[in-house]
C-alpha cells in the first residue's frame, strides 16, 4: 500500500522530482540512469526491482507510450499498477481468494461471456463498482490511469484481452518470484544458480533455449525445486521461461535467469 496514504503519495512525487533533474515535469531515461545510485532504494520500493540493473530495465516497462520519457501519469500509474496487479495475484494463492476472483470479479467483468475481459470491460466494470472491486483488488486511490496499467501488468501476451489462463498463469509467474527471491538472498543459493544454469545450457552458447530448457528441468528438478518450489507442475516450468525471457526472443541469456527475481506479476 505504499501509494495510498498522503505521506506515500508525497514520497512518490519527491521522488520524481528528485529525479527530473531539469525541471521540466518529464524524466528522461538519461536522468532515470543517472538517478539510480542516489535514489536506489526508493525507486526499488515504488517499482519491486532490487539492484540498480533491475532498476534501470523499469524504466522500458513503465514508459507506456514509448517516447523515452515519464510523465507524472506513467510514473503514478505504473507505482499503482505493481500493486493492483500484486493484490490480484497474492489473492489466487488460495483455493478460496482464487474462486472469488473468478466468480466476484473475472466473470461480473465478463459482460458478453466470451470467457475473455477487455480493457475497456476491465476499466468499466472496477469504475462503475469500485466498493465490490476492492474486496479483491487494491484500487484505493487509483485512477482510470492506474486500472488500465495494471490490466497491461496482468495482459501476458499484449493483445488487449485478458483470458482467466493469463490471470492463473500470473499465480505461476508470483510463485516463481518468490522461491527465486528465495533461493538468491544467500551465497550459497546464487552459487546453485550459476550450476544449474550451466546444465540447462547443454550447447554451452551461453543461451537456454524453450526446448533446452524443458528437457533439462524435468531431467533435474530436485535443483529445480529451490527455484520453483517443491511441488513444482508443468505449467509453473512452462510460466518460469515466460517470466524470465523478458526480452521475448525465445531463449534466456544469464543476466535474465539472474534478474528474474525481482520481476512484479
Amino acid at each position: 500500500k505504499k501509494v495510498t496514504t498522503d505521506a506515500g503519495k508525497k514520497e512518490l512525487k519527491a521522488l520524481f522530482d528528485k529525479i527530473d533533474k531539469d525541471g521540466s515535469g518529464k524524466i528522461s531515461s538519461e536522468e532515470w540512469a543517472q538517478s539510480i545510485f542516489d535514489n536506489q532504494e526508493l525507486m526499488g520500493k515504488y517499482f519491486e526491482a532490487i539492484t540498480a540493473k533491475e532498476i534501470a530495465k523499469t524504466f522500458k516497462r513503465i514508459d507506456i507510450d514509448k517516447n523515452d520519457m515519464l510523465t507524472w501519469a506513467e510514473f503514478t500509474a505504473a507505482a499503482q499498477s505493481y500493486r493492483v496487479a500484486d493484490s490480484a495475484v497474492v489473492a489466487m494463492t488460495t483455493a478460496a481468494g482464487k474462486e472469488a476472483l473468478k466468480s466476484t470479479v473475472f466473470d461480473k467483468m465478463d459482460k458478453d461471456k466470451d470467457s475473455k475481459v477487455t480493457s475497456e470491460e476491465w476499466s468499466n466494470a472496477i469504475m462503475a463498482d469500485p466498493e465490490s472491486m476492492s474486496k479483491h483488488l487494491d484500487i484505493q486511490f487509483c485512477t482510470l490511469d492506474d486500472i488500465s496499467a495494471a490490466f497491461k501488468r496482468l495482459d501476458k501476451d499484449k493483445n488487449g484481452v485478458l483470458t482467466w489462463a493469463e490471470f492463473e498463469g500470473s499465480v505461476a509467474s508470483f510463485k516463481v518470484a518468490s522461491h527465486m527471491a528465495d533461493a538468491l538472498s544467500t551465497t550459497a543459493g546464487t552459487a546453485a544458480m550459476k550450476a544449474l544454469w550451466e546444465k540447462l545450457d547443454t550447447n554451452q552458447d551461453g543461451k537456454v533455449t524453450a526446448e533446452e530448457w524443458a528437457k533439462a528441468v524435468m531431467s533435474n528438478k530436485d535443483a529445480m525445486s529451490k527455484f520453483l518450489g517443491e511441488d513444482f507442475t508443468g505449467d509453473d516450468v512452462q510460466q518460469a521461461f515466460l517470466r524470465v525471457d523478458t526480452d521475448k526472443n525465445g531463449s534466456l541469456s544469464f543476466a535474465e535467469f539472474e534478474a528474474a527475481s525481482s520481476l512484479g506479476p
